[in-house]
């Protein structure tokens, strides 16, 4: 009765992401057997549920498509992120590096304290939200489920849908509580990302005009 919509759950295995709203992440390592009493309650009869399984299965395949818009988006956030880093770090190295012994021998005036503060400070805010996009516990949006967690979650506990429609129903609940729970997530790692990339771009105006003020 359940092969379709666990077939398609599992299937996606690396793809999918999957949290339960009310206990935390799930992992693999510990399923959990208590009853899935998180998803609210219909009004529709077994027999109802029963007749709409195939309304049911596109709303559960589209939670799992906004799941994985979601992690498709934190990666590419960190990837962009990583890239940017490395490109400020190595244009700063070039433009400290090519004019060392130029700022060396000009005589240090009353902007150059005000620009190295501003552009250190600048790059460890910048090094610090990389750190912050790249740390797991920051960026925690859910994992990937394996069909352990959904036997005992929601097939084998004590309130398990008595059929596909149900189950459906269930785990697309469940897929769309996490999603929202992730939108919180990531709005805030968005900003991070935001605050890392104008902090490198300040850091490289200030080098920037430390090295062209004494050319």
């Amino acid at each position: 009765m359940y092969d379709l919509a666990i077939e398609r759950f599992c299937g996606l295995n690396e793809a999918s992401i999957y949290r339960n709203p009310l206990g935390g992440a799930v992992t693999d390592s510990s399923p959990t057997t208590d009853p899935p009493n998180g998803a609210q309650e219909s009004l529709l009869g077994e027999e109802d549920m029963t007749n709409r399984k195939e309304v049911y299965k596109l709303a559960f395949e589209e939670s799992i498509r906004a799941l994985e818009d979601q992690r498709d988006e934190l990666s590419g956030l960190r990837q962009r992120v990583v890239q940017f880093l490395a490109f400020t770090g190595s244009a700063t190295a070039f433009l400290l590096g090519s004019s060392f012994d130029l700022l060396k021998k000009t005589p240090r005036d009353g902007l150059f304290y005000p620009l190295v503060s501003v552009g250190s400070v600048a790059a460890a805010i910048s090094i610090t939200c990389v750190v912050l996009l790249l740390r797991p516990r920051s960026t925690n949006i859910g994992i990937t489920s394996s069909s352990l967690v959904i036997i005992a979650s929601h097939i084998e506990s004590v309130d398990a849908p008595t059929s596909e429609g149900r189950l459906l129903r269930e785990l697309g609940y469940f897929n769309g509580k996490s999603a929202e729970a992730n939108d919180v997530v990531l709005t805030r790692m968005r900003l991070v990302y935001m605050l890392s990339i104008g902090c490198g771009a300040l850091q490289l105006l200030s080098w920037t005009t430390l090295v062209w003020q004494r050319v």
